[in-house]
C-alpha cells in the first residue's frame, strides 16, 4: 500500500473499532474492545487479502494473536488454540508472500 492507502485503512480500522465498541457492549460482549477489534480488524484484513496487498498478512497475525490471548484468558482453551493455528498459518503465508515477492524482483 502507498503511505495514503495506509493511513486511510488505518484510520478506517481506528473508527470503525472504536465506534462499534459501544455496540459489542449493549450486546454483552465478554471483552468489548479485543472483541470489536477482532471483527473489525478481521473485516479490514479480508479487504485488503482480496485486493492482494501484502499488509493484509501482519495484519492477521496480530487479529489473530489478540483472538489466541482473549480466548485463553477467558479459559476458552479450544478457540484459543484454534486461534493459534490461524497465527500460524499467518506466520506461513506471509513468509511465502515475502519468499515470493522476493523472487519476482530478481
Amino acid at each position: 500500500l502507498a503511505r495514503k492507502e495506509l493511513m486511510i485503512w488505518s484510520a478506517l480500522l481506528l473508527v470503525a473499532w472504536v465506534a462499534l465498541r459501544p455496540v459489542f457492549e449493549s450486546w454483552g460482549a465478554a471483552a468489548t474492545w479485543a472483541d470489536t477489534f477482532m471483527l473489525v480488524g478481521s473485516i479490514v484484513a479480508q479487504i485488503l487479502m482480496v485486493l492482494e496487498k501484502y499488509e493484509s498478512w501482519p495484519l492477521w497475525l496480530i487479529v489473530d494473536l489478540v483472538g489466541t490471548v482473549e480466548y485463553a484468558a477467558l479459559d476458552l482453551w479450544f478457540t484459543a488454540v484454534l486461534y493459534a493455528v490461524f497465527v500460524a498459518i499467518a506466520a506461513i503465508g506471509w513468509k511465502a508472500w515475502l519468499r515470493r515477492a522476493n523472487a519476482q524482483h530478481i
